[in-house]
């Protein structure tokens, strides 16, 4: 479902889902807990399977992440960090979460945490499962799609911060201009901080053309 500026929160990791499988027919926020996340949800983890036939944004944990651009300043989260001094004001936020489930699906915005995150923020998230698009674009092993923006050291834009992403993500498609990272398929603007992935990248454009395929991010536009 929605959280809407609420808190999901259980320092002891319960939000839970062992084994079983999210499926669905068409549509769009697909997640292993939420679909669409605009408030903060903390220590989740996710085993189940996900499977999407022709949904867009479709992550282990959330489907997206504030897809919204009316923001109110006396409701944003914010997160700080000793680490550089960084501050964060944002409407959403994960953090502390783990997912090991499977990840696929045939559209945009494939994600092991989030699929596409638009004004949030992923903090100290881990990521094990596969992660598999079939034809869409946008493939990453914590998000498909990050976008936001930076300015003075505080980031009001999509921000992924110290996380980390183990196992196979890969991706098909019949034409090019295909992006698939080991934390993030496509950045505009916004940061990826102090993460690693150890993840086996792989892209397939069935007609010869170009992919962006990268360790990291697969196309960093002004991030």
């Amino acid at each position: 479902g929605v959280i809407e500026a609420g808190t999901w929160n259980d320092e002891n990791g319960n939000h839970r889902i062992d084994a079983g499988e999210v499926t669905e027919g068409a549509g769009e926020n697909i997640g292993g807990l939420v679909g669409k996340n605009t408030g903060s949800v903390t220590a989740a983890y996710n085993t189940g399977a996900i499977k999407a036939k022709e949904s867009t944004n479709v992550g282990g944990i959330a489907g997206a992440m504030a897809i919204e651009y009316e923001l109110d300043p006396e409701g944003d989260q914010k997160e700080s960090s000793s680490v550089f001094d960084r501050v964060y004001e944002t409407k959403a936020v994960v953090q502390h979460c783990v997912n090991r489930g499977s990840i696929s699906g045939k559209k945009d915005c494939i994600g092991g945490i989030v699929g596409e995150m638009d004004l949030g923020i992923v903090l100290s998230c881990e990521a094990y499962g596969s992660a598999r698009s079939e034809t869409g674009s946008y493939v990453g092993g914590i998000a498909g799609y990050l976008n936001g923006s930076g300015e003075s050291n505080v980031f009001t834009g999509a921000v992924v911060d110290s996380c980390s992403v183990s196992g196979v993500i890969s991706h098909t498609s019949a034409k090019g201009n295909q992006f698939v990272g080991g934390i993030v398929g496509m950045q505009y603007k916004g940061a990826v901080i102090n993460s690693a992935s150890f993840a086996d990248l792989s892209c397939t454009v069935l007609s010869g053309d170009l992919a962006e395929v990268g360790g990291l991010v697969g196309l960093n536009n002004r991030g």
